[in-house]
């Protein structure tokens, strides 16, 4: 059963989902995730949305309007960060669609280790690296556990 304040967070976060693409990515990122967490740093929240750290922050802030949960702002060698009210799985679930419940978190990862946490990802982001075609093959040859003669790049243009 879905409590009235429960349902003004669901309203709440849906219109965000449908306004703000942000917010969608982060839903959806949320949705997706293995584990739970009690916060989610705004650096990571920013790195997994490949958004500007002040993007993250003024995310975070409509996140807290919303009520999902408090904006914490880092003091003392403490990062600034997202506590969340309910389970941020949820939140995403609630915010497609997919589900039309809030629950706590279950089984989170501590705050202590949210950032160093790495969950699978079919992902790999290789746009930062610049390689040669010799520095390729060998780095595919190394990966494919084969010889780099065996490698052949064709490159059209």
């Amino acid at each position: 059963m879905t409590t009235d304040f429960a349902q003004e967070v669901i309203d709440a976060i849906r219109q965000l989902y449908e306004t703000n693409e942000a917010a969608r990515a982060l839903f959806d990122w949320t949705a997706q995730r293995e584990r739970d967490a009690t916060s989610t740093s705004i650096d990571r929240i920013s790195n997994q949305l490949r958004i500007s750290r002040g993007e993250a922050v003024a995310l975070s802030r409509l996140l807290e309007e919303a009520n999902c949960g408090e904006f914490i702002v880092g003091r003392r060698g403490q990062k600034s960060r997202f506590r969340w009210n309910y389970s941020c799985v949820s939140l995403g679930q609630a915010a497609s669609g997919e589900s039309s419940n809030l629950e706590k978190a279950d089984n989170p990862i501590p705050e202590s280790e949210e950032d160093s946490f790495d969950e699978p990802s079919d992902k790999f982001d290789l746009t930062h690296l610049k390689l040669t075609i010799a520095e390729a093959k060998s780095v595919l040859a190394n990966s494919l556990g084969v010889s780099v003669s065996n490698i052949e790049i064709i490159v059209k243009a």
